[in-house]
């Protein structure tokens, strides 16, 4: 059986690191987004409760944001073992038999 599977190992450890910087860039919004907490406009209940929920829905967005990052890292560190079993397949494949 034969196949037309290319594969450029290069090219993959290049999205694996890629998606490492975007990962790194998530985690960077949400180090800068902890910082700010909404206050409320006054001290009437509807202020207290609108930025109550803000808080909430920041808390929502920043696990969201946190858990996208760490499948990043996961799926990067994927696409690079398979970059390293490429070129390891390829170097195999390339050397001569004794």
């Amino acid at each position: 059986m034969t196949s037309n599977l290319r594969a450029n190992p290069d090219g993959l450890a290049g999205v694996g690191a890629a998606l490492n910087r975007i990962a790194d860039r998530l985690a960077h919004i949400v180090d800068e987004a902890t910082v700010r907490t909404p206050l409320a406009a006054g001290n009437d209940e509807v202020s207290r409760r609108v930025a109550a929920k803000l808080v909430c829905a920041a808390s929502d967005i920043e696990a969201d944001l946190t858990g996208g990052a760490r499948a990043l890292r996961e799926f990067a560190a994927i696409v690079q073992a398979q970059a390293d079993a490429l070129s390891a397949a390829d170097a195999t494949a390339l050397t001569p038999l004794e």
